[in-house]
């Protein structure tokens, strides 16, 4: 019987902490690359045992993951130990494979000697609810190496070399907040006003987080009297429900957020996390990308610049309609990527091999995944598992799920008309965006 142990996905215990490195393949100053950004989330391009694979950058994660395994050849790692993984949910913890010595490529950037979390359930798969193929996570692995900047606006990612990295004086859009590192992961201490007191927060750095806030309820953070029961997100371990609401205001030393919004989920998603991590949540993309950001882990310290993007409101989903890919009523385009894969084990490792299949084009399909209660939306008639068709009399084939996302929470008071395919019947409604606290 195979040694397995249960090891939390978001506390990682040390004993895993290596003498894993990113290393210059290049004699550059500094590696810079383009990077994806999908509701404020960062995906970028790395290269596992050879294999292309795309990677959320997710500063909250301490170890890499590897899901949704996809590829034209077989991608191989070295079997170490089978594990089991919990993560935010209330699912039971999963079997996932524990691999040592891989080599990752990220740019000009190599590991020879990386450590993976390969999740085999095929039910963990992020990739219809963000529109993107999400192969994987990576975090502390990478950050910890460089001084990382982020620049959100122009979406590029640099990567200096500790020695390469000049420091400059603070200017008048800047801000430094000092780090402090638990279980491999960036915290810092903000404040926050909240049902008009102020408290200071110590919160979770989590660009692996698209919402601006995530408090944990207790006895000093409660939930605003104005607030509604919503759909937060999607962790490892299943969906995470909760309350959404609003901020007074957010310090992040003297730059101050107004209205900015805020999460609570249920504490039945994240209580288990409670019992190893000390933090009242976690500042997340939404935050973020209103700034330049500079990471540097040595020296433990963050740098916020402010972008054109930091005054901009903060608003909640005003149509109430979440949208996902339907996996099937989808166009065929060519092959390549698997659906089903089988795993051959060998004496030194083992082997996943994807069965070839028909790759499709997302896009043309977009159907209501989550979708509010009491929102204009609802009130209309729509339901969950309505295929949109057309907003507005644009047709959506061809956009992207951001992009009809936006065509449907644009201003407040606008008229919103939507063409629906209904397991075969196409039905049109129509309904007036309203902004929600």
């Amino acid at each position: 019987m195979k040694n397995l142990r249960i090891i939390l996905f978001l506390v990682f215990i040390s004993a895993f902490v290596n003498a894993q490195n990113f290393e210059f393949t290049s004699n550059k100053k500094y590696e810079e690359m383009s990077f994806t950004s999908v509701g404020n989330l960062i995906f970028i391009p790395v290269i596992v045992n050879g294999v292309p694979l795309n990677f959320v950058l997710d500063s909250g994660v301490n170890k890499s993951v590897v899901l949704n395994l996809s590829g034209k050849d077989s991608l191989k790692f070295d079997h170490q130990e089978e594990i089991y993984l919990k993560g935010l949910g209330k699912k039971e913890p999963f079997i996932a494979i524990h691999s040592k010595h891989n080599e990752m490529h990220i740019g000009n950037l190599l590991d020879l000697d990386h450590e993976i979390f390969i999740v085999l359930d095929e039910e963990i798969n992020f990739s219809k609810r963000l529109g993107v193929t999400v192969h994987g996570i990576i975090g502390f692995d990478l950050l910890k190496d460089f001084v990382v900047q982020i620049n959100y606006d122009k979406k590029k990612l640099r990567f200096y070399p500790y020695e390469n990295y000049k420091k400059k004086k603070l200017g008048k859009r800047e801000t430094e907040i000092p780090l402090v590192f638990k279980n491999s992961k960036p915290y810092v201490n903000l404040r926050v006003e909240l049902n008009n007191e102020f408290r200071d927060i110590d919160v979770l750095l989590d660009t692996g987080n698209s919402d601006a806030i995530w408090l944990f309820k207790n006895d000093s953070l409660s939930v605003p009297e104005r607030n509604f029961e919503d759909f937060l997100g999607k962790g490892l371990s299943g969906e995470i429900h909760g309350k959404r609401s609003k901020v007074n205001s957010l310090l992040l030393n003297d730059f101050e957020l107004k209205e900015v919004k805020c999460a609570f989920p249920d504490e039945e998603y994240f209580s288990f996390a409670k019992k190893y991590e000390e933090r009242d949540g976690s500042i997340g993309g939404e935050v973020l990308s209103r700034f330049q950001v500079t990471f540097n882990y040595r020296d433990m310290w963050l740098r916020l610049k402010k972008s054109n993007k930091f005054r901009k409101d903060f608003y909640y989903n005003m149509s109430g309609i979440r949208l996902g890919h339907n996996g099937v009523k989808i166009i065929e385009e060519k092959k390549g990527d698997r659906s089903n894969q089988f795993i051959e084990k060998g004496s030194k490792g083992f082997t996943v091999f994807f069965q070839e299949q028909l790759k499709y084009r997302l896009a043309d399909a977009l159907e209501i995944v989550e979708l509010r209660a009491g929102s204009p939306a609802a009130e209309a008639g729509l339901r969950v598992g309505d295929v949109i068709l057309f907003v507005n009399r644009t047709l959506i084939e061809g956009q992207s799920m951001e992009q009809v996302h936006q065509l449907m929470n644009t201003i407040a008071g606008r008229k919103i008309r939507v063409v629906v395919d209904r397991r075969g019947e196409v039905l049109k409604f129509k309904f007036v965006l309203q902004k929600v606290l």
